[in-house]
């Protein structure tokens, strides 16, 4: 799945932000509401600065969203194509 991200970062579709948030939710177990509330800069002086601004989180969760229904997808294609050629090869004998 971060590897689809990358790809996806890499060619420009999705900004640098955003597919930060979306790696850090699916490599680091991240929740949306830990993400939102991540800061790029503490300070007494000048306040906090978030990592990442609403856009970005939505988008970020709409990558993710993407990136696992297409995951999903993969999976449950390569597991039938694994199945039938297990019939098959049982049922020819080899």
């Amino acid at each position: 799945k971060v590897t689809k991200l990358c790809e996806l970062l890499g060619a420009g579709k999705v900004p640098q932000n955003t597919a930060q948030a979306a790696a850090w939710h699916m490599a680091n177990g991240l929740s949306w509401d830990e993400l939102s509330h991540k800061n790029r800069i503490e300070s007494k002086y000048t306040g906090n600065v978030r990592f990442f601004n609403t856009m970005e989180l939505r988008s970020a969760f709409q990558v993710s969203s993407i990136i696992n229904r297409e995951f999903e997808l993969y999976q449950s294609q390569t597991s039938s194509s694994t199945s039938e050629d297990t019939v098959t090869s049982e049922s020819t004998g080899s």
